[in-house]
């Protein structure tokens, strides 16, 4: 089970040579898409706006607000990358 200790080594934890045989069954991997599978953490990387009067910096601005005080991982992650982006394009 050299594999076992490698891959522990890379922070993957595998319970037994019972489950890695069953894993050689699986067809198909669903993942979410929060940013965390790739970066280790989330990150907004665009904004996009459907069929509304708003621009995008007003929706910006909203999404900033409105998470401002959460809790949420993704909250604090929208408010604090759209607060940044608000600071550096009241900066420019």
């Amino acid at each position: 089970m050299v594999c076992t200790g490698i891959a522990a080594g890379l922070g993957i934890l595998i319970k037994g040579g019972d489950i890695l045989e069953s894993a050689s069954k699986i067809t198909a991997i669903v993942f979410d898409k929060t940013g965390t599978l790739t970066e280790g953490s989330p990150s907004v990387d665009e904004v996009e706006t459907y069929e509304h009067d708003l621009s995008e910096e007003e929706i910006t601005y909203i999404a900033a607000i409105c998470e401002a005080e959460s809790e949420h991982p993704l909250g604090k992650v929208i408010s604090t990358e759209f607060l940044n982006k608000l600071q550096k394009d009241t900066l420019d």
